[in-house]
């Protein structure tokens, strides 16, 4: 059990690293394949234009050439005057060539496979253009019907242009010429094939590519992080020490200390408090590496009743309480059994309290309230104080935090208690949640789990 407590630990620690490895992943990968599918699409873009356009240019030219035969000969003054539907010469890939009057009667026609005549006609009739049109359709044979039964396994994409037939300024009819694209269509239908395929395994390499990146930069990052929270560590316990040492010899000063000399007096006063918020403050980074490192065995747990420790942590907060004429009330069962480590919740006791009666002005009250509902333990600190804005209530369990720097400095608060305290909380696997508004008072609320979990 205990392991598997000690390995959740280690994974905490990891996590912040592991969300960052991951951001950056993204990030690399995501900047990569946006460039490569821009990549991708240029070039297909440029090639559809190339090809599609050399086409499209190509019946233009084509449609030039007959035209003025076409005035000439079919619909000028030495044209028969019996029209009768004659053959054209049909240039390469071209699948048809029609020309009708404007009363739709055929004059000219010819196609490269004549069966096919019906279904050409179809993909033309009803199609009058004022201007040279170009459209691209596909022919699909119909499978029912026994006259294309050798066409079947054909596929067929046609780029038809239709342009009027003008003789002296008047519309006399229209001509029609169709191209076989489908080869072409074929190839650059297989050519996005291949660079999708391409791209798709070239972002599946550049995430890779990314992860591996993204784990080499954060390693000088993480080998930092790990010495400074060792250094923290390392200096935190050496300072207690020194820090204890001159807090007795500034108590044994007092004691030997002159009455009559208020200067003295004054010095050693300054000098206890600003040595008593250093012990804090180096107690505070002290608890906070040892819940950073994923090694320390950091909860002690064991049956034990909150109640009179609780009352004893109210008495010793009687003093600041009463200087600032705030009433101190504790709501609590005479026995309040609870499986956790109990020194760590008369910690985050503490810290709940010194926050509000920092924050109540005088003449507040602060009242502390102890359950034990659902086989949970459930602590509240309600205060009557400034309250806390709801744009910092995100962030006011954040190391070093303080949403009113002012008053926080003055009070000589460093913005690590209710991160402890948040800490201590998720280390028994519980919660912890506020409810303030401005100018109306706080209330921390927090549940803990009650039993060997």
């Amino acid at each position: 059990m205990k392991r598997e407590k000690r390995t959740k630990r280690a994974e905490k620690t990891k996590d912040v690293f592991r969300a960052t490895h991951k951001r950056l992943t993204l990030f690399y990968s995501g900047i990569f394949s946006i460039f490569l599918i821009l990549f991708v699409a240029i070039v297909l873009f440029i090639l559809y234009q190339v090809v599609f356009s050399g086409q499209e240019q190509e019946l233009r030219q084509l449609a030039e050439q007959e035209i003025t035969d076409l005035r000439r000969e079919t619909f000028g003054p030495a044209a028969p005057t019996r029209r009768l539907p004659r053959q054209q010469f049909l240039a390469e890939n071209q699948l048809f060539y029609y020309v009708q009057t404007s009363d739709g009667e055929l004059v000219v026609s010819n196609e490269g496979i004549e069966q096919l005549q019906p279904l050409y006609l179809e993909l033309i009739s009803g199609w009058v253009p004022n201007e040279t049109e170009i459209r691209q359709e596909n022919i699909t044979i119909p499978k029912e019907d026994p006259e294309f039964s050798e066409f079947l396994n054909f596929d067929f994409t046609v780029l038809t242009l239709a342009r009027p037939v003008k003789v002296d300024g008047d519309v006399v009819g229209t001509m029609y010429i169709g191209l076989d694209i489908s080869n072409i269509t074929r190839i650059f239908r297989w050519t996005v094939i291949v660079l999708s395929g391409l791209a798709i395994l070239f972002i599946g390499i550049g995430i890779v590519l990314s992860y591996i990146m993204s784990k080499r930069a954060l390693v000088p990052v993480q080998r930092s992080y790990n010495q400074q929270r060792e250094l923290v560590a390392n200096a935190s316990h050496e300072l207690r020490t020194p820090l204890s040492t001159i807090l007795s010899s500034i108590e044994v000063l007092e004691m030997e200390r002159e009455e009559k000399d208020p200067f003295t007096g004054r010095i050693l006063d300054g000098l206890k408090h600003e040595v008593r918020r250093m012990t804090v403050l180096v107690s505070d980074l002290l608890t906070l590496a040892q819940a950073d490192s994923p090694d320390a065995n950091a909860l002690v747990r064991n049956w034990c009743n909150l109640t009179p420790a609780s009352k004893q942590l109210i008495s010793s907060f009687k003093a600041r309480a009463t200087a600032k004429k705030i009433d101190l009330i504790l709501d609590a069962p005479a026995e309040a059994n609870v499986y956790a480590d109990c020194d760590k919740l008369v910690q985050l006791l503490s810290i709940l309290l010194d926050n509000a009666i920092n924050y109540t002005p005088e003449g507040g009250t602060v009242t502390v309230t102890l359950q034990i509902r659902n086989d949970s333990l459930l602590l509240a600190v309600r205060d009557t104080g400034i309250g806390i804005a709801a744009a910092d209530q995100d962030r006011i369990f954040d190391r070093f935090y303080r949403a009113d720097k002012a008053r926080t400095r003055k009070e000589g608060g460093h913005g690590l208690g209710l991160a402890i305290g948040k800490w201590i909380v998720d280390a028994h696997g519980g919660t912890i949640w506020v409810e303030s508004s401005a100018g109306e008072g706080s209330l921390f609320q927090v549940r803990i789990p009650n039993g060997d979990k």
